[in-house]
């Protein structure tokens, strides 16, 4: 049981995680192109 609830705990930091990364690259391409203009 123990194991499994920190599984899924993994799971859940990692997906946070890729979210957030993926926002980051989103933000980046914006002031990228923001700043080309």
């Amino acid at each position: 049981m123990m194991m499994m609830s920190a599984k899924n705990k993994f799971k859940a930091i990692g997906d946070i995680i890729s979210i957030i990364i993926h926002e980051i690259h989103l933000f980046m391409g914006f002031i990228k192109r923001f700043l080309k203009n």
